[in-house]
């Protein structure tokens, strides 16, 4: 009512389509604007690119992050010389001209000395177009560092590459829609966390209803073990010991397997010879197989092949060989269940049990007609994601998990395991984009669109590393936690890196929080001169760190279509649900100062002269053709570049104000784009011959300058290992891990009223869970203070909250909490912050994929008083 006591006059009610940003899977949703003012925001009823017309309470409260009064609104320059962990910026405002010149200016002096000194980074939670288009900026601009801060460094460097290397996809899901029985290894999909969170909530809920089992193996019952059919807690990092143990039950004691897939759909015929390498054609290098009809050896590609041999002993010129999936079937006979049972703490009679539900509930041989295509039916998938393959025996593990739908022809056919979107066809109304796996070296899949590693086939480890990462080192790492890790100096120069950072360009990462050990982070952050930070709100970095803090916008003020595109990312829905494309738009202008961080890059490419590199990764996003190709030197916005390539992929009458209009664009998808596996004469590596070169070569190169690491791990027969806490000093007796809490995108709305008033009504969200049987054993009850103590001597502390669904022998802190800035008074102090737990160095990293260790060995002591 205003002050004469009529009601306020409704000039405007509108329902702008958008898509969500609450977390990095980009729902679509509508938003209610009123005179000017967002008054809610819904899901699209419309589309079924998320719950369809539903919405998770991510993006249901994210109205208060545009509303929020502590954003960063202008530009700032730190007047405080003293940086640190717990200092603040004491900001004083500049203008954007202020701003970019100056940052312009340090550019352009080190692009004209060494590229390489300068760093990227960036967090794909919740920004995944942060994470392409930073890396590839700095990549463009000549340097070879990028660094992905938590989210990216925890979730997948194994992860990525299994799923890469196996499904052409950046990770894996279940078919929801025909699948039967699905196992879980620490993934949340489908359960309001993970990858297409939106669209799998829907898919689960509706699996669930028609019978669908899910086994979610989990340290703790939380999200998706809540939820599942049954929940089996298990010590952390001892997931691949117990998919070894399944495979054994299933190869050795049930006999089965999908011979005709091992055979045509996998490296399971090659022949091995005795020093672990393919046996190859001496004319053309192919790996050779054995025929049975003929009785000889021939190239795995020979069209007169009529049947391939995948066991037995067969001597060829001398030389002694074994195909693949035999020296498998025999290398998994000393994983039985009770071997598991002990390193896991699963009882024995339970792996088998799933081990046998699941080999069963395959039907290997069946079939399924879909839109008249006969196709193999196999209603089974296991799946890992963060929380399994969060540790340094990473890449074994994922493997391990995905060989059980290999070995079982579960792989992007229906009912199985899927990659996503691994096969684009093209809009049919201009056949564009087109986007698929291929054939490469030695018949392996080439992954079409793998955003930021190609896992096929791999490079050669090389010295001197450019890379302050290693990565050049360690070529199956798609993450890394260097250069930030301990130890950098020494390492890098043993690796001949002669060059050290002079500037770092960050965009929506919070490293001092949410990497590892802080104390580390800290001092590689102090050896930095200058620092820019982009980002929404005031973090520890930038306000321990940064030297300038650039106001980003926030999802509800941009216009975009990265994370929508069905070439990028994972927020497609799996399956046979149709392709929807939306864009991002603003519902309202950017407020103050606030400027989307592209439209910055592209002001500070134009500033240092690197308009062409900009423009040649705008053409590479949209894989133009050479007729619509951004010329280099135009002058093109973002929203420039957004209208061209709408109109090039769905046609000219698809432009941006039609999508502004509309919201999105939906077209059927394929069967061969759901299910690429039958349609693509590709195979997969069950058996890592790659390990082979890679270790003897990584070995070679490191131990020659001193780098001494556990190499047992490049091996091609998949393995388990144990991983530094199962090793650790006895007297820290508990494992602690962290989870995600699916009201939380790691530590970015932590700070939000909504979403904070919800989590006081969990008593889990802020308080550290222990089991009920273990607390009453240590003399602890609900709300005691307890001090958590690392075996790497970093200590935190917080409340307590008992649970009986949770592994008596761990403790688990939802991430990413315990912030110490002021500058979110709504988040400070509250929670307990995990990574700091955390070691970060190499020796806590796996040595193939350079994957962190994400649990902890610790003890407990309740803090007296408190």
């Amino acid at each position: 009512m205003g002050e004469t006591g009529r009601r306020q006059e409704i000039w405007e009610d509108v329902w702008i389509p958008s898509t969500c940003g609450g977390c990095y899977s980009a729902c679509a949703i509508k938003v209610h604007r009123v005179n000017g003012v967002v008054v809610g925001v819904e899901g699209f009823p419309e589309s079924k690119h998320g719950p369809e017309g539903g919405l998770c309470g991510k993006g249901m409260a994210s109205i208060q992050i545009l509303y929020d009064f502590n954003r960063r609104n202008v530009p700032l320059r730190r007047t405080n010389p003293k940086k640190g962990l717990y200092e603040e910026g004491n900001w004083q405002d500049i203008s954007w001209d202020q701003a970019l010149d100056e940052i312009a200016e340090r550019l352009k002096k080190i692009l004209a000395e060494d590229p390489r000194k300068l760093l990227v980074a960036a967090s794909p939670s919740p920004n995944p177009a942060g994470t392409v288009v930073m890396q590839a900026f700095g990549a463009l601009l000549g340097t070879p560092n990028f660094f992905f801060g938590g989210a990216g460094l925890h979730c997948g460097s194994g992860a990525h590459m299994a799923a890469g290397a196996t499904h052409s996809s950046w990770s894996h899901c279940p078919d929801w829609k025909y699948g039967n029985y699905i196992v879980f290894f620490g993934a949340g999909k489908g359960f309001g966390s993970g990858h297409g969170a939106g669209i799998m909530i829907r898919q689960a809920a509706e699996a669930r209803a028609r019978g669908c089992k899910t086994v979610v193996f989990d340290p703790i019952c939380n999200f998706s073990g809540g939820k599942a059919t049954e929940w089996i807690p298990l010590i952390p990092g001892t997931d691949g010991a117990i998919a070894l143990a399944m495979t054994n039950v299933i190869l050795n004691e049930l006999n089965i397997f999908d011979a005709a897939y091992i055979k045509t759909k996998t490296n399971g015929p090659y022949l091995i010879r005795p020093d672990m390498r393919c046996l190859r054609d001496s004319e053309t290098q192919k790996p050779l197989v054995w025929d049975i009809q003929e009785g000889k050896a021939k190239p795995y590609d020979d069209q007169t092949i009529r049947d391939y041999a995948i066991l037995g002993k067969y001597a060829i010129e001398g030389i002694d060989c074994q195909p693949s999936f035999q020296l498998i079937r025999d290398h998994v006979k000393k994983y039985t269940p009770e071997m598991a049972s002990e390193i896991s703490t699963v009882p024995a009679k339970t792996i088998r049990r799933i081990a046998t539900e699941f080999a069963n509930a395959a039907q290997v041989g069946s079939t399924i007609v879909i839109d008249g295509k006969e196709l193999p039916y196999r209603p089974v998938s296991a799946v890992i994601f963060r929380g399994g393959q969060g540790h340094s025996n990473s890449l074994h593990t994922c493997v391990a998990v995905d060989r059980l739908n290999q070995l079982l022809g579960a792989a992007d056919v229906p009912g199985g395991c899927l990659g996503w979107p691994p096969n684009v066809m093209g809009y049919p109304g201009t056949g564009r984009p087109v986007i698929g796996p291929s054939a490469g070296q030695d018949g392996l899949l080439v992954a079409g669109q793998f955003a930021f590693h190609m896992p096929w086939p791999l490079e050669e480890p090389k010295l001197p590393c450019e890379m302050l990462s290693l990565q050049d080192l360690f070529r199956l790492a798609t993450f890394s936690p260097y250069p930030p890790g301990e130890g950098r100096e020494e390492l890098w120069e043993k690796v001949g890196i002669d060059y050290r950072l002079e500037m770092m360009l960050s965009v929506a990462g919070n490293l001092p929080l949410a990497v590892a050990d802080r104390d580390t982070m800290a001092d590689f952050l102090l050896q930095i001169p200058f620092i820019v930070s982009t980002d929404i709100f005031p973090t520890e970095f930038a306000e321990g760190f940064a030297d300038i803090v650039l106001p980003d916008t926030c999802y509800l003020e941009t216009f975009t279509i990265i994370e929508n595109v069905p070439t990028f990312f994972f927020s497609h829905a799996p399956g046979m649900d149709d392709w929807h494309c939306h864009i991002r738009q603003p519902v309202v202008p950017p407020q103050y100062e606030r400027r989307y961080y592209i439209d910055v890059l592209t002001d500070l490419a134009d500033r240092i002269g690197a308009r062409p590199q900009l423009n040649t990764f705008f053409n590479l996003m949209a894989r133009y053709d050479e007729e619509h190709q951004i010329k280099i030197d135009e002058k093109v916005s973002w929203n420039d570049v957004m209208d061209r390539w709408l109109k090039y992929w769905f046609g000219a009458e698809h432009d941006l104000e039609w999508f502004k209009k509309n919201g999105f664009i939906t077209w059927k998808k394929r069967v061969e784009e759901a299910y690429f596996r039958p349609f693509i004469n590709t195979r997969v590596p069950i058996y890592l011959e790659y390990m082979v070169d890679q270790g003897e070569k990584t070995k070679e190169l490191a131990e020659g300058v001193g780098i001494h690491l556990n190499w047992d791990q490049y091996t091609p027969l998949v393995d388990w290992f144990p991983c530094p806490p199962h090793e650790a000093d006895p007297k820290y007796d508990l494992y602690c891990f962290s989870y995600r809490d699916i009201l939380h995108t790691g530590s970015s709305n932590i700070g939000n009223p909504l979403i904070d008033e919800v989590s006081h009504t969990n008593p889990y969200t802020y308080n550290i869970v222990i089991n009920t049987d273990t607390a009453c054993r240590k003399g602890l009850k609900d709300g005691d203070i307890i001090e958590i103590e690392s075996y790497n001597g970093q200590k935190v502390e917080g409340p307590i909250k008992t649970m009986e669904g949770c592994h008596p022998q761990v403790i688990a802190i939802a991430g990413t909490a315990g912030k110490w800035s002021k500058g979110q008074p709504i988040a400070f102090g509250k929670g307990v912050n995990f990574d700091t737990l955390l070691f970060l160095d190499l020796e806590h990293a796996d040595p193939t994929s350079l994957n962190l260790e994400t649990s902890a060995k610790v003890r407990i002591c309740k803090k007296e008083g408190k």
